[in-house]
């Protein structure tokens, strides 16, 4: 499973160079199903971590998954289920 985030941060940091991070959206995928899904409309403020979590987690039931959401002007977040444990990480948006 850890390989399915690596490549999934290095598609994300992929997305980013080419479409830039000023509009980026919360990203969510379920490995077991190979679902990807973006939620719209999310809150652009200190909220969106907690409201990109609660997203995720209703979405992949007890499923594991990886979500991606902007931190900040240069990071995004990386928060995974694996086997029921959860997962963080902050990386720098490597073009910012």
């Amino acid at each position: 499973m850890a390989q399915v985030v690596d490549t999934f941060v290095e598609i994300t940091h992929r997305v980013i160079a080419r479409d830039g991070f000023d509009g980026y959206l919360p990203t969510l995928l379920l490995p077991a199903t190979k679902k990807l899904l973006v939620l719209e409309g999310a809150p652009q403020d200190e909220t969106l971590s907690g409201v990109a979590k609660r997203w995720a987690e209703d979405n992949a039931g007890t499923a594991d998954f990886v979500v991606v959401f902007k931190a900040d002007a240069r990071h995004f977040d990386v928060v995974a289920r694996i086997d029921g444990a959860i997962y963080e990480r902050r990386e720098v948006v490597n073009d910012a």
